[in-house]
């Protein structure tokens, strides 16, 4: 499977509106049933993948395909099932824009 990456140029948040979008996207599609914003639950908490990664082009790729795709290993031994047929390449950019401004709450002011 092959999707343009075009997009990644820049991940910015330009609003706090896209921000709960991403919140908003990655509850319809049920991430927060393995994940939530502060603790561990299946998976990693989403301010643990925020403290990780940094705001890149690279990131953005990286997540996507863990997203899309599905994965092992990054965070343990219980898999991440792929995503690829319930999500859009727009959908995965605000979620990961999402998770990524949750940097922000971690940071001292």
């Amino acid at each position: 499977m092959q999707f343009t990456l075009g997009i990644c140029a820049s991940i910015n948040i330009t609003s706090a509106s896209e921000a709960s979008d991403g919140r908003e996207i990655a509850k319809k599609n049920l991430c927060l049933g393995c994940h939530a914003e502060t603790k561990k639950v299946v998976g990693p908490a989403f301010i643990e993948v925020a403290k990780r990664y940094d705001n890149s082009p690279a990131t953005f790729k990286y997540l996507s395909s863990k997203i899309k795709e599905g994965g092992v290993g990054a965070w343990g031994a219980i898999p991440m099932p792929a995503n690829k047929n319930n999500i859009s390449d727009q959908e995965v950019k605000q979620v990961i824009q999402w998770i990524l401004t949750l940097q922000k709450k971690n940071e001292p002011s």
